[in-house]
């Protein structure tokens, strides 16, 4: 969690000066909420079969994201922004259809920040 709080600073660096650590701040805590609750719902065993395959898409498409950023850091100059945002795009879209009818609209506005 530090590790991706100190790449949601340098990103929002770029951005807005004033504002990185705070959004850094957000990203993480939202980030810990929705992983929380998610858990819970699985424990719980509040998803269907479809929703479970759909958790298991997501957990790759996470893995897939963050196997990216690593080859990001180690190969240089292969930073592809546009690739890593489409990817990060699909697995918001597929994150928002599991919690559509298990979470509140303020937790699936927390996936859109």
């Amino acid at each position: 969690m530090d590790n991706l709080h100190r790449i949601c600073k340098l990103y929002c660096r770029q951005e807005d000066l004033s504002a990185s650590k705070e959004t850094a701040d957000k990203v993480v805590k939202y980030l810990m909420k929705i992983t929380i609750k998610i858990a819970i719902l699985i424990m719980n065993h509040q998803f269907d079969n479809d929703e479970m395959f759909q958790v298991t898409k997501i957990q790759r498409s996470i893995r897939s994201i963050l196997m990216t950023i690593v080859s990001f850091h180690e190969v240089d100059f292969s930073y592809d922004r546009q690739y890593l945002q489409k990817q990060m795009q699909t697995c918001n879209v597929e994150l928002q259809q599991l919690i559509r009818t298990h979470l509140s609209d303020k937790s699936q506005r927390r996936i859109d920040f």
